[in-house]
């Protein structure tokens, strides 16, 4: 069945039998009705519990109550995986702002928002546990591949730990932000993805950036009047960096959150521009490509050529004019921030001292740790994760780095400025050399589904997200960010689904 044209879809989308469809055995409606009259029952348990019983008997009431909403939100996730994750999306990228505003009232209030992204991630991915339990089996898709990376991965964290008894939450938290990405990637991939889930992405993702773009130029023009406003925190810039003085974060608690999120939307209207050639795209793809430069950080300028480099090898139609147009697009961009702004970045990073940046210190000592604790590493939550900072770990006292600006116990904003520098200390670097090889085989099956037909839309999507996240976390903690993380998994499964024969 074709569905390419205005209505925000595209590529050609086999119907599947209605055997994939999900359902629990061969009674999906039937254990439907069996939990739905299971509540019903225990709902007017609970109400005889709470108006007429003893204090005790209120207190299990009020348990059980609270037992059958998890039951039923965890009904929900198993039965709706694909709009949970959607609308989840949309969660994690006002996550931020939830946070500072809620936290002006209630600090233990912010710190249950601030775990809404993992805990929602983590239950879906139980999710797709039951589902496959439950005989769903998606086939075709690199779910098995992903379990195994996952596997090695956790399995050199937890060893390393072990060895170096250094066991305790840290570990439990470091272990599952670091595998996060290819965690909530397998989950996608489990998903019973329909055929217009692609336009729904692609619409949130513009609808938020959207309002991203808004918040953005609302701090530009006031920076105070929106941090005074949303309650999120002003990152104060260094007198000794005057060309980065007037960046943005827009309705985020930093500018590197704010160009990462920009990037991710950039890349997903140049990739839809590729593939489709609709100039309303293009002028999404500048327009967020330009506002996300606006955070004057140069790994987004970075992010978005690789971006641009990658779809151009992968989409060969017309490459000659996406080239000019999209090298034209940037370049105007820079030029109206000034160039100045990326080019002192570039001295800094390029220069002999460079290994004395906050970054440069961050893989310098890394590599280090790699080194000393040769092959396995260091252990999950050590360093240069935030589960290092939480639980502050005594390797900065170490190194020396905990009376530094930015890795001191008061003041760590630094500590996750370098993603790619946590997974070689924690896991070493075999184990991150697997991992890097593992995304670059996720990057071969989407480049060969991308380059087969009209079908590959999702998959170029897909393709641009995973090349602008891995630029990304080489000075970022891009791929343990939910709102990163989330919609390169989505376009992932639709486009494994796509390829599968699995659309609903």
């Amino acid at each position: 069945m074709s569905i390419l044209g205005g209505d925000g879809r595209s590529g050609t989308f086999p119907v599947p039998s209605p055997r994939r469809r999900w359902q629990v055995g061969a009674g999906g409606p039937g254990l439907r009705a069996t939990v739905s009259v299971t509540a019903l029952a225990l709902a007017a348990v609970e109400v005889f519990g709470l108006v007429g019983g003893s204090p005790a008997s209120r207190d299990v009431a009020i348990a059980v109550l609270v037992g059958l909403l998890a039951l039923a939100v965890f009904t929900a996730f198993v039965a709706k995986p694909t709009i949970v994750l959607m609308g989840g999306w949309i969660l994690f990228v006002a996550q931020q702002p939830m946070i500072g505003y809620i936290g002006d009232h209630s600090a233990r209030g912010a710190t249950v928002v601030g775990r809404l992204d993992d805990a929602i991630l983590v239950t879906l991915a139980a999710a797709m546990v039951v589902r496959r339990i439950a005989g769903v089996a998606p086939t075709g898709r690199p779910t098995g591949w992903l379990l195994l990376l996952i596997g090695i991965l956790a399995a050199v964290g937890a060893i390393s730990a072990v060895l170096r008894a250094d066991v305790g939450m840290w570990t439990l938290v470091g272990g599952w932000l670091s595998l996060k990405a290819l965690v909530v990637l397998a989950a996608a991939c489990d998903m019973p993805w329909g055929e217009r889930d692609y336009g729904r992405a692609t619409a949130i993702a513009f609808g938020c950036g959207a309002v991203v773009t808004a918040f953005a130029v609302v701090d530009y023009i006031s920076p105070t009047a929106l941090h005074a406003i949303l309650h999120t925190k002003f990152v104060a810039n260094s007198p000794l960096q005057p060309a980065r003085s007037h960046y943005v974060q827009s309705l985020f608690q930093s500018p590197s959150r704010f160009s990462n999120f920009s990037t991710v939307v950039f890349a997903i209207a140049a990739a839809r521009y590729t593939v489709e050639r609709r100039r309303g795209f293009l002028l999404a793809a500048l327009i967020f490509g330009g506002t996300g430069l606006a955070s004057l950080r140069l790994r987004g300028l970075l992010a978005d050529v690789a971006i641009v480099c990658v779809l151009l090898l992968v989409v060969r139609e017309g490459r000659f004019s996406r080239a000019v147009q999209l090298t034209i697009a940037i370049g105007a961009c820079v030029a109206i921030l000034g160039p100045a702004a990326f080019s002192g970045q570039v001295d800094r990073f390029t220069s002999s001292q460079a290994d004395q940046t906050a970054r440069g210190e961050m893989y310098s000592s890394s590599l280090l740790l790699a080194e000393e604790h040769f092959p396995v590493g260091v252990g999950f939550g050590r360093f240069a994760s935030y589960a290092s900072d939480l639980y502050y770990s005594p390797l900065y006292d170490k190194l020396g780095l905990s009376y530094d600006y930015g890795f001191s116990r008061l003041q760590p904003d630094f500590i996750t400025d370098a993603g790619l520098a946590g997974y070689v200390a924690e896991v070493g670097l075999p184990a991150t050399i697997v991992l890097l090889g593992g995304l670059g085989i996720l990057a071969w099956r989407l480049a060969s589904i991308a380059r087969a037909g009209p079908s590959g839309g999702s998959a170029t999507v897909a393709l641009a997200l995973l090349v602008g996240a891995v630029v990304m976390s080489l000075a970022s903690a891009s791929l343990l960010d939910s709102a990163i993380v989330t919609p390169l998994a989505i376009f992932c499964g639709i486009a494994f689904a796509t390829d599968s024969e699995t659309l609903r």
